[in-house]
């Protein structure tokens, strides 16, 4: 009896503790809630809504507060942009319960949604941590730990379409409870012009790969209904384990939830839809698999502004303008432009795999490292890219080390060691001489962007 008193004396200290912690941690975070006298702009989502791979100048959720010149009902707009590179549903759910935790309620908010290329659908996880973030999820601060422990691990709870339409039914919970409007926004990739994510193991990369040239041989002969239906079929049975792109259960999810929460939509798989070609997302909206280029981070923009208008019942005070006009409102000039255009370079060559089966993947990378060559004469990185692009597939798996620097963070200029290093084992695997000559020349110019 004395033994269960002690444990039951210890678990009340640890859940009297617990409450003290967990009302500290909210106190800091009303600390750190928005300004007065503000309209509150959150977003929610993962690269594409940070801008990638522009400055977060040209993320969505900026340009929608600059569409209203800054302000909404007579308030400065305040944006909070919560998206995070390689974020899923869930991380970006507690970040989102974070940032409205004793927010000043007489501010007028909206929270745009956007997210779901990361999701890794049946790649595994671990059944006692999905049992974990359940327990914990009352508590914004066991959350936070929770998350923080299976990142350190490299560990998740298992996750599916289900779980992916929980997370976002927790956004809209949470944005209402805090006294803000949820918008929920369909998500959209480049269906036609990046290969799906082969079945590892299979041959030639199994049904994905198999589908999707299917579709290809559809568009070819111009029977682009059947060709657009396999397209997002090689989309949906892509295994998503490395590569991924909101399938077209993801966007069912998403309206359904809309309409059965009263939540309002964007529908900027539409948008994008009737932007293209026979209405198949592709290369002329988006950079890489599921990054949109300037026109169509534009789109997202527009879709967004126009839903933030219904709420606010006020009128844009500017029309978003084209791209050009973008740039120069931001001060991007051609070496940011270049270096965004060598992200999606070095993103699709690294998602390449060093597989010939996926030609497309390939291809763009090129297109990419052209663009930014064309912009930047200096740039080496993408001299680079097109030396190692131009290689065959073994010398692009033995050549990938180049870039990691650049992954890294070190994007200004391609450091003089690992310069010297990457044209010896280029000429050795008989790169393109083009490129090669290119970037000899810019070893011996003195105001070339190679660095120490």
């Amino acid at each position: 009896m004395k033994l269960l008193g002690r444990l039951a004396l210890a678990l009340a200290a640890s859940a009297l503790a617990l409450f003290f912690a967990e009302g500290l941690y909210r106190r800091q975070l009303r600390k750190e809630a928005l300004s007065e006298n503000a309209y509150e702009l959150y977003a929610v989502g993962e690269s594409t809504a940070e801008g990638w791979p522009y400055p977060r100048a040209l993320s969505f959720p900026s340009l929608v507060a600059d569409a209203f010149d800054g302000r909404l009902g007579g308030r400065p707009i305040a944006v909070l942009n919560l998206a995070h590179a390689g974020d899923t549903a869930y991380p970006q759910t507690l970040a989102l319960r974070r940032a409205l935790a004793g927010r000043n309620r007489e501010n007028p908010a909206v929270v745009l949604i956007y997210i779901g290329h990361n999701e890794r659908f049946g790649a595994g996880g671990s059944a006692a941590l999905g049992v974990v973030e359940r327990l914990v999820s009352p508590s914004l601060l066991l959350s936070e730990l929770t998350l923080q422990l299976e990142r350190r691990w490299g560990r998740q709870a298992p996750r599916d379409h289900e779980t992916y339409a929980a997370f976002l039914r927790e956004m809209i919970r949470a944005s209402r409870e805090a006294g803000a409007v949820p918008v929920l926004s369909t998500v959209v990739g480049n269906v036609r012009g990046v290969e799906p994510e082969p079945v590892p193991g299979a041959p030639d990369g199994g049904e994905p790969l198999a589908l999707y040239r299917e579709a290809e041989s559809r568009a070819a002969r111009g029977n682009w209904p059947e060709a657009r239906r396999l397209y997002w079929a090689a989309l949906d049975a892509s295994p998503r384990r490395s590569f991924g792109r909101a399938d077209s259960r993801q966007n069912g999810i998403i309206k359904e939830i809309a309409r059965s929460a009263s939540v309002p939509l964007v529908d900027s798989l539409k948008t994008f839809e009737d932007a293209s070609a026979h209405g198949i997302p592709g290369d002329e909206l988006f950079g890489d698999g599921n990054h949109p280029n300037l026109r169509g981070h534009l789109l997202l923009a527009k879709g967004f502004t126009a839903a933030v208008a219904r709420i606010a019942h006020e009128a844009p005070g500017r029309a978003l303008e084209h791209p050009d006009a973008l740039l120069r409102a931001a001060g991007i000039g051609p070496a940011q432009l270049a270096n965004a255009f060598v992200v999606n370079g070095v993103t699709m060559l690294t998602v390449s795999g060093g597989r010939p089966e996926l030609p497309h993947r390939l291809a763009l990378a090129r297109v990419n490292f052209a663009a930014a060559a064309a912009l930047e004469p200096k740039q080496a990185w993408a001299w680079l890219g097109l030396a190692v692009a131009g290689c065959d597939a073994d010398a692009r798996r033995d050549l990938d080390w180049i870039f990691d620097d650049f992954r890294n963070g070190r994007r200004a200029c391609a450091g003089a060691a690992a310069l010297a290093r990457a044209l010896d084992e280029l000429r050795e695997h008989r790169a393109p001489t083009a490129p090669l000559e290119r970037l000899s020349a810019l070893r011996g110019d003195a105001d070339s962007c190679i660095g120490d």
